[in-house]
Parts: structure tokens; sequence; C-alpha cells
């Protein structure tokens, strides 16, 4: 048996290790990963039975869910199998990388044993599965960008990782551009901009074509979330790597100018400026050690990459898989899907034509009832009488001296359903006549306020509201 043979058998079991490891800390929880747990579980449902997404969506990452969900035989299990699966693939897409960064071997274990062991891709795998989709295509890409070849294998992958990286989610079809713009910019070759200009054109035809994928009409979503990230990841010791990895590539730079320190630097550099709050820079603070220890490897001198026992890469790679790897998920983070499910079973029969009910609860109602629902105010066109809303944080006394007729129904202490033109003169009465306390309450995001933006209906053709996301 070759060398090279040895070395990628021994890639293989420590993607395997990998695999098992979050898989095992995923299904420590019977529910659900994350928020959007529930979303990606119905999507699942609904391509197993009728073979199109509840939600029409352009990314290949909920099909490959519903795949492996069929697969599984359960939908819940199917979508944890599905993001252990994807963080697993991202250790040989980094081996690959860090074999084309420098000369010795070493790199290329730094970056496979890391990839087995970030608790970071562990929380993409439970909360993101469609940004971490992005992920290992998006290390193939910089492998290939560190090394131009002209080999029909190497530019191959490279447009097939492109394709791949765009289409998982938007972040994805942002973070490839900056890590092919330096190295196109750098070489100047006609064969690589060709390359990457048919990729864009082929991702512009299908941004036109299918929905929620970057658009043009996504940019006042993403002028909204200028700021500091609203929640930190638990895994803050490798969120710190980037910004560590950014000054040694400074010193590196002086020391040898390489395309490489660009190629990784650019996408690190997007992934940590602090200009960016909410959902969006939680999600870019994940993928921000996805590009910043890789650069972290291209800027430490090969001779001290060569001192690293290999007793101590085994040492590491056998602690990560034990310990920092599940350490990215923690169940008691996720929702009150227990609370959430008493509180759905309540809701009075018939059932409303469209339910309002906030995030992580919204779609935990469809899987449960089939019914459609959605965590955003209704259109204007649509009637209210057919409406209903779980209504959070709405005190007895409040609904008494505010409420029209017909009265609330309670679910549970802080949850109550009422129909949606009740709700709207509620809101209105409250506004005008209410403390702040109330108001406060009122624009909580477990009281959905605000209608979908256009970006989110773009491209899909769907027979009725709550399908629309």
């Amino acid at each position: 048996m070759g060398r090279r043979s040895v070395e990628w058998g021994l890639v293989a079991a420590l993607a395997a290790g990998a695999f098992a490891a979050r898989l095992w800390a995923l299904t420590r929880s019977a529910e659900p990963c994350g928020t959007d747990g529930y979303y990606y579980v119905v999507q699942a449902e609904q391509w197993i039975r009728t073979g199109a997404l509840k939600v029409p969506d352009g990314s290949w990452v909920l099909r490959f869910c519903a795949v492996v969900a069929r697969a599984a035989g359960d939908p819940v299990l199917g979508t944890k199998v599905a993001g252990a699966l994807l963080a697993a693939l991202c250790v040989p897409a980094a081996w690959a990388l860090g074999a084309g960064l420098v000369k010795t071997r070493e790199a290329a274990w730094a970056l496979a044993i890391w990839a087995a062991a970030s608790p970071g891709l562990t929380t993409l795998a439970a909360e993101f599965p469609k940004n971490l989709g992005a992920a290992a295509p998006l290390l193939v890409v910089a492998a290939v960008a560190v090394r131009p070849s002209r080999g029909a294998a190497s530019l191959g992958a490279g447009f097939v990782g492109v394709l791949l990286a765009a289409t998982a989610h938007r972040t994805g079809a942002v973070l490839w551009l900056l890590v092919v713009l330096p190295a196109v910019v750098a070489r100047r070759r006609a064969w690589l901009v060709l390359g990457v200009a048919g990729a864009l054109l082929a991702f512009v035809a299908l941004s036109v074509a299918l929905p929620n994928l970057l658009h043009p009409a996504d940019l006042p979503r993403v002028t909204e979330q200028l700021d500091w990230p609203s929640a930190m990841p638990r895994a803050r010791a490798e969120w710190v790597v980037p910004w560590i990895a950014l000054v040694a590539a400074g010193i590196a730079w002086w020391r040898e100018r390489r395309v490489a320190l660009w190629v990784l630097g650019l996408p690190t550099l997007a992934c940590v400026l602090p200009v960016w709050r909410g959902d969006l820079g939680y999600r870019l603070a994940l993928l921000a050690p996805l590009f910043g220890v890789p650069l972290l490897v291209a800027a430490v001198p090969e001779a001290t990459l060569r001192r690293v026992p290999r007793a101590a890469a085994a040492g590491a790679a056998i602690a990560g898989l034990l310990f920092a790897a599940p350490a990215g998920f923690d169940a008691s983070a996720d929702p009150p899907y227990s609370r959430y499910r008493r509180v759905v079973e309540a809701v009075p029969r018939p059932l409303p034509p469209l339910l309002i009910a906030h995030q992580g609860m919204s779609f935990l109602y469809t899987h449960l009832t089939g019914a459609d629902a959605m965590a955003w105010a209704p259109e204007p066109e649509l009637d209210r009488r057919e409406v209903g809303r779980v209504a959070w944080g709405i005190r007895p006394g409040e609904w008494v001296a505010l409420a029209p007729e017909p009265a609330p129904v309670p679910l549970d202490p802080e949850y109550a359903y009422v129909r949606e033109d009740v709700w709207e003169a509620f809101v209105a009465r409250a506004q005008a006549e209410g403390d702040d306390d109330l108001r406060e309450r009122l624009s909580d995001w477990r009281n959905p306020s605000k209608v979908r933006p256009a970006s989110l209906l773009r491209n899909r053709i769907s027979a009725s509201p709550g399908e629309r996301r």
C-alpha cells in the first residue's frame, strides 16, 4: 500500500470519527436542533411525501437532508445525520487545502484535525445546515485558489465547489468570491478569469430562476444588519483564532508575499469585522474559523510546523473528537419544544387556514398538524378573520380592557390564541392607551409584527400563504 493510500485511509478514518462524534452530540436530544430545527424537518417530510419542498428554496442542502431523512426513516434523525455528514466532509476538504498551502504534510494534518474537532462546525451542523453545506466546498475552492492548476480535475473541482458553496446559502455565494478574487488579481491568467466568470454567470442564471439564492433584492435585508452580533458562538476560543491569524498573516506578508495569505485573509476579515449583528453576524462568526484556522497555518513558518510531534497530533485528534467536537452543541440552549408542543395542541379546532406563530413554534405547528403557519405578520390582502395568531405575553386584564370580541383563548400562562383582526384591533388600542411595558411586549420577537420582505417571496409560486417563508 502506497503512502498516499495510507494518508487518505487515515483521513477517511478521521472523517468517520468526526461524523460519529457529532452525531452522538446531536442525538442526545430527541428534538431537532436549533430554532430552525423543525423547518428542516418539515421540508424533509414534504419532499419525501410529494417530491417538492414545503417552502420553495433553491438550496441543495435541503434536498440532501431530505434524501438522508428518507434513508434514515425518520426526518428528525435524518436532519441530524445530514448535518454530521456535512461537517465530516470538511475533514478531507481541509486536508486538501493544507496539502496545497505549504510543502510539509504537517499543515494538511493540522487542518484535518481541526475540521474533525471544530466545535464551530458542530454548531453549524446543529443550527445552520445550509451554511454548513457551503463549508466543505469553500475549503475546496480555497485549495484550488492557493495553487491554481490547468489540470481538468483541479478546475472541475473548483467549479463544482463554487456552485455548491453559492447554492447552499447566501453567505457561501459571497464568500467564494472573496476567496477567488485575490487569486485572479495576483495570477492574471486568462483561463482562471474565464473559469471564475463562467462560475459567476452560472450562479446568476440559477439565482434568476430559483428562490432564496443570493440576489440584488436581498440587499435591504443585509443593510439592516450592520452592527455587532447579538450572540457569540459557544466555542469562543475558536472564534478568537481568526483575529490571531489576521495579525500573524500581516507579519508573514512582510516575510513572504504569498497569494494564499490574501486568498484566506480576505474572507477571514469579512467574517470577523464588527459590522454585523443579529443572525447574520452570528453565522459569519461561526464561519470565520473556516478561513482563519487555515490562514494561521499558512502564516506559521514551515519549520515550526515540522517540530510538532506526531504523537501530539494524534493526541489532539483523539481529544478533539472526544471533547471539542461534541462541545459545539448544547441541547439546553434549544427552544422549549415540549412547551411549544403543548401550546400547539391547545390551539382550538377547527384550525385556521393560516396561523401566525413565532420562530421555533411555526414549523412545529406545521409538523404536528400539517396546517400552514408562518413567523411573519400577514400581508394586507389576507382576510384577517381567516388568520389565527398565537400571541405571547398579554395579561388577562389587558385582554379584557383592550381586546374586542371574540375573546382570546388561553393556551398556557403566557400564550393565547386570538383571531388576527382581534389582535390588530388590540394592538392599535394598546399603542394608543397602553403603558410602555405592554408596548415593549407587543414588539417582542414572540409577537411577529413585520410582513415578509419581497426578497423572501422572489421566484416562489405558492398555493397558500403559509408555504412562503
